[in-house]
């Protein structure tokens, strides 16, 4: 990040540039370009209405700004910006530090991301990650099938009415099993799943983690139940739109 931001705020390199650093997500960056009127190339209606969507949440813009967002996760980043060129530049200096290559943006970190326009012109990104669950469903069929729900399908992520508490009376024989069989593995795998596309787990998985250190079988089946659960709705995922929404989601 701290290449970026000396790169991209150093006037006599990058004249018109600048770059900032959001302080609650700090992998997350906007950069910003000003270009006099007289050496701007005529914008395509695509990247007018990119350009019009994202000036619409900003104060003070003006004429000749084009904007990009990167977002960076380890070794990986998601651009989106409203100048092609400007996004080429950015690629260009982060290649000559790092050695990047482009890749398809449909795919990243386990999650598929297909994006659609509706008859109205918002933009619908829809994130599902079928492939990791399918993976996951696959590390643990034996104990799914174990729990009781081999061709089974759970009608929540978790069991109705159960919860999990430290304060549960776990032998020391039992927990140390769960432990063994391996539990940390189970909920490091839905943690992943629960962050971007199945909100709907999020619940189950951190009442889950909260008996890490003394998992009962209990505990154990409830994980399992979370598997079946995905198994079966793995199509569902998360849907976001441009349709300036009151409320919004934010995870970080």
């Amino acid at each position: 990040g701290g290449v970026w931001l000396d790169f991209f705020n150093d006037g006599e390199k990058n004249p018109g540039w600048s770059c900032r650093q959001l302080v609650m997500e700090q992998t997350f960056f906007e950069f910003t370009l000003i270009t006099p009127q007289g050496d701007r190339v005529a914008p395509t209606v695509e990247q007018t209405r990119l350009h019009d969507q994202m000036e619409s949440h900003l104060v003070g813009t003006g004429e000749g700004l084009q904007l990009t967002y990167l977002l960076a996760w380890s070794d990986d980043c998601d651009m989106a910006g409203t100048d092609d060129p400007m996004m080429a530049y950015i690629q260009q200096a982060s290649h000559a530090r790092w050695k990047v290559k482009s890749v398809s943006p449909t795919f990243m970190l386990g999650v598929r991301r297909i994006v659609t326009t509706d008859d109205k012109g918002n933009w619908i990104i829809t994130l599902t990650q079928e492939e990791y669950i399918d993976g996951v469903v696959g590390a643990y069929k034996e104990y799914v099938a174990a729990a009781g729900f081999a061709k089974k399908s759970p009608p929540t992520p978790v069991p109705k009415g159960e919860w999990l508490s430290l304060t549960d009376e776990v032998p020391e024989k039992e927990w140390k099993a769960v432990v063994a069989r391996g539990y940390k593995g189970v909920c490091g795998s839905l943690i992943w799943v629960s962050r971007f596309a199945h909100k709907e787990i999020s619940e189950g998985i951190s009442v889950a983690c909260r008996v890490m250190s003394k998992p009962s079988e209990k505990a154990w089946k409830h994980c399992m139940q979370m598997i079946a659960w995905l198994r079966d709705n793995k199509r569902r995922g998360m849907r976001f739109c441009s349709d300036n929404n009151e409320h919004g989601l934010v995870s970080t």
